[in-house]
């Protein structure tokens, strides 16, 4: 999707970065979004830790909130190298280092 916008970026990790600090309602409707995706995302997760696929030596809920968190900052890497290929890589990587 990068590539279709020319590496913008998201607006909610924008606002997360400028407002966030300043403004509690912001603060406050970014937090429930995040931990929204993290409680979408911590299942598969899980399964994945049940079927030996991922390291069970951190928590589901821990490699989700990494993988979150790294998935923001890689977008931010994005916005400035411009280089959607280089991104892709790194979250691989970020990946490669929960398996079993």
């Amino acid at each position: 999707m990068q590539d279709k916008i020319n590496h913008k970026g998201c607006l909610v990790n924008s606002m997360m970065i400028e407002l966030s600090g300043i403004n509690p309602n912001v603060t406050d409707a970014i937090n429930t979004h995040f931990e929204i995706i993290i409680e979408n995302i911590t299942p598969t997760i899980q399964q994945a830790q049940n079927e030996e696929d991922l390291i069970n030596t951190i928590s589901a809920e821990e490699i989700a909130e990494i993988l979150h968190s790294s998935f923001y900052g890689i977008l931010n890497r994005l916005k400035s190298k411009g280089n959607t290929e280089f991104s892709k890589n790194i979250f691989k990587i970020l990946i490669n280092v929960f398996k079993k």
